[in-house]
């Protein structure tokens, strides 16, 4: 693979570290030819006698988000071995290649039971759910907020409780917000899966994520524990089949709408795994920092973090969308998401979706 790369030395100007940032910032916001390639950017910025400034960049077709971490698990490795400790050092052989899970995937599109499936669970869907537009006066294209929905280890030890994830939870919350928003008693939303359920895909780079569609009823005078333990039932039920590939869905033509595509997409993450190696350099402090493309893969993408610090959101949106609009969006989330713990344990009208408080 053809990797387009620079190293500067910048070490004795002044502001080096910001204009490296500048650099990578301007870097992360350049297409990609995928005709001509290369696919993949690399810059190295020695912005001080003991500071590096490193940006990679790579397009979504060569690379997802786990290839991310793999890459930096083994660089810091590499670091590790052949650097701190003074020796070479290699990486293991790896089992299997992409190629051989492309064929292994191709082989899955024709697979009956989750083919059955799928068009069965999508049938008559009129098209996906659309985060309500706005008239956004004075602003072109997307853009990226972000902000804190809860703190502390709240959220994980009530999920735990209740035998239920936060992704879980934080589908709920969204589903519900939809709802308040719009009105429409179905809302349809996707979420990535990596792709790696075999154990010899773990360790490989490429692009194994798929999509897969979430539709859910939501009435507003359910409760929202129910409402809740029919998004868990669901999600157990569709990870049996996230192997059947988003592709393929839209070329059947089964999410219907215009282009049939996935409008919202919902993730959460736990903290970066690739990056934690790096706490074990002697010597050497790392500090990951996330560059907004100022693309979408979708019209909204709320991506959750979880940490011990709580539940941080950022909210990718493309044109259409203020940027304040969005900002209070955060708020929203977060204060619906203490109204739905608050509210799990409540019976009557006091649980009801119709009367949860997302106002901040």
């Amino acid at each position: 693979m053809r990797v387009e790369g620079e190293v500067l030395g910048w070490r004795e100007r002044e502001g080096a570290l910001s204009s490296a940032r500048e650099l990578g910032a301007a870097l992360g916001r350049r297409g990609f030819d995928l005709e001509r390639g290369p696919l993949v950017r690399a810059l190295l910025v020695r912005t001080g006698e003991r500071e590096w400034y490193f940006y990679f960049g790579t397009h979504h077709i060569a690379a997802d988000g786990w290839s991310l971490d793999v890459l930096a698990s083994d660089w810091v490795r590499l670091y590790r071995g052949r650097i701190a400790e003074g020796s070479g050092f290699g990486l293991e052989e790896l089992p299997v290649r992409y190629r051989d899970y492309a064929e292994w995937e191709a082989g899955m599109r024709e697979e009956g039971d989750s083919a059955s499936y799928w068009r069965q669970e999508l049938s008559g869907l009129p098209g996906t759910t659309q985060w309500p537009r706005e008239r956004v006066m004075g602003e072109s294209g997307g853009g990226t907020v972000t902000g804190w929905v809860s703190r502390g280890e709240g959220l994980r030890r009530w999920c735990r409780e209740r035998e239920v994830t936060p992704f879980m939870v934080l589908q709920t919350v969204v589903q519900v917000l939809l709802y308040r928003y719009t009105g429409e008693g179905e809302v349809v939303t996707g979420f990535p899966v990596w792709g790696r359920e075999r154990e010899e895909l773990k360790g490989q780079v490429g692009n194994y994520i798929n999509l897969v569609p979430l539709r859910m009823e939501v009435r507003g005078e359910e409760a929202v524990g129910e409402l809740l333990g029919r998004t868990k039932e669901k999600l157990l039920e569709v990870y049996g089949h996230q192997g059947y590939g988003f592709d393929r869905m839209v070329e059947q033509g089964w999410l219907g709408g215009r282009k049939g595509d996935l409008r919202v997409l919902v993730v959460y993450n736990e903290r970066d795994r690739g990056w934690e190696v790096a706490e074990s350099l002697p010597g050497v402090r790392v500090e990951p920092e996330e560059i907004s493309s100022g693309s979408s893969i979708a019209e909204v993408v709320l991506s959750f973090f979880g940490s011990e610090e709580g539940c941080r959101l950022r909210i990718d949106y493309g044109s259409g969308y203020g940027r304040e609009r969005m900002e209070r969006v955060v708020g929203h989330i977060g204060e619906l998401l203490e109204e739905v713990m608050g509210s799990y344990e409540l019976t009557g009208k006091d649980s009801c979706i119709s009367r949860l408080n997302y106002l901040t």
